[in-house]
C-alpha cells in the first residue's frame, strides 16, 4: 500500500511501528462503531473502504507531524478520535486552530 510506504519513508522503524499500530486500532474501532450504529457488524467494510480509512489516517499523521509539529505519541493518542470524527464529519477548525476534533471540545 502506497500510503504506508510514504509513512515508512518519513519515520524511524520504531515510530512507523507505533503509527501503524495506532492506524490499525483506529480502523478496527471505526468498523466496530460502524457495525453498532448501522447494525451490520457481521458484514464489515470493503477492502477499498479499509484502504480509504488507512489513507485518511496516514495523510493526517503526516500533516500533524510535519505541518503541526506533533509528536508521534500525540498523533497515536488522537488517531482513533480523528478517524471517528472524520467519518462522522465532526471535525471543526476554529479560528487559529490547525486541527480540532469533537473530542477535544
Amino acid at each position: 500500500m502506497k500510503a504506508l510506504e510514504a509513512l515508512k519513508k518519513e519515520f524511524t522503524p520504531q515510530q512507523f511501528m507505533k503509527l501503524t499500530h495506532a492506524i490499525q486500532g483506529a480502523v478496527m474501532a471505526s468498523v466496530q462503531t460502524q457495525g453498532q450504529t448501522i447494525n451490520r457488524a457481521e458484514r464489515g467494510i470493503t477492502a477499498s473502504e479499509t484502504d480509504r480509512r488507512i489513507d485518511l489516517c496516514v495523510d493526517w499523521a503526516l500533516e500533524r507531524r510535519f505541518d503541526g509539529g506533533w509528536s508521534v505519541e500525540r498523533i497515536c493518542d488522537k488517531m482513533k478520535s480523528f478517524l471517528r470524527d472524520r467519518l462522522d464529519s465532526k471535525i471543526i477548525a476554529p479560528d487559529g486552530a490547525r486541527w480540532w476534533g469533537a473530542s477535544d471540545a
